[in-house]
């Protein structure tokens, strides 16, 4: 390949990665949710799908599937499926935190500090007259959760040491998988369009191999980049004012993309 060709195809390829889409919504959401780890692994899992479009391509699979319409019929219908129910699991999320915070608001707002006695309890708020007011106590835990601000992001459940559930682990590696594999059929056209035209025939499997891994170094650097600065504490804490709305339009525009899929034109 000469670095005309390289310039072009790594240009093109850069142009598409960057271009709004499934894959970086669902890194931009895990971003503002789960800080930048949950970002990274949601973009580590975009990247192994855009590693299995690519290699399907260099071994022909896409241009057989591109050319059969039975089959890529099926496979835009899998991807229209995947993203519309995304988008309807974000809006059902929504719904259930409105939900629970109007439950919230109108349970009364009694808390219980147990003492030191054993039994017994006092109020949360009780002031210095109140019986029981002495011996309350406060462990360390409760001291941790009356140190943050009300703003702050609690802490996972299940989280030891600073490490994730592994099902929470898989979970995001998943979603950012199947988000660019079967929530991105057209990949099928585009791989196979984007090589048939810049790759010369009968390019050799070293050549191929530099050619995949330059195309996943190029999104792993662009969705890390996304990741990050979606992690910061001023763009977690705008995002957390206004959770609600932001969720409310990105649960609709996955369900958007997914219709946009269906072969209905």
């Amino acid at each position: 390949m000469t670095a005309a060709t390289w310039l072009v195809l790594l240009g093109t390829w850069a142009a598409a990665v960057v271009s709004p889409g499934p894959d970086f919504v669902a890194v931009l959401r895990a971003s503002l949710r789960g800080g930048i780890a949950a970002g990274l692994r949601v973009a580590a899992g975009v990247v192994a799908g855009i590693s299995t479009w690519i290699t399907a391509a260099l071994i022909g699979i896409t241009a057989l599937v591109s050319s059969n319409p039975t089959v890529y019929l099926v496979v835009r219908w899998a991807g229209a499926l995947f993203l519309f129910g995304y988008g309807l699991r974000i809006l059902w999320s929504v719904i259930r935190a409105k939900r629970a915070q109007r439950a919230a608001a109108s349970a009364p707002a009694v808390a219980l500090v147990p003492d030191r006695a054993g039994g017994g309890g006092a109020a949360a708020g009780a002031g210095p007259g109140t019986p029981g007011h002495e011996d309350a106590d406060l462990g360390e835990e409760d001291l941790g959760e009356a140190s943050r601000g009300a703003g702050s992001p609690a802490p996972q459940v299940g989280a030891v040491a600073g490490r994730r559930p592994r099902s929470e682990v898989w979970a995001d590696l998943r979603l950012g998988y199947l988000t660019n594999t079967v929530g991105n059929p057209k990949a099928v056209v585009f791989f196979g369009a984007l090589f048939a035209s810049l790759l010369p025939h009968g390019i050799g499997a070293g050549q191929s191999v530099l050619v995949g891994l330059a195309m996943a170094a190029i999104a792993m650097a662009f969705f890390a980049s996304l990741a990050l600065a979606a992690s910061r504490p001023v763009v977690i804490r705008a995002y957390e004012r206004a959770e609600t709305a932001i969720d409310t339009v990105l649960g609709c525009l996955f369900a958007v993309l997914g219709i946009a899929l269906l072969p209905l034109w």
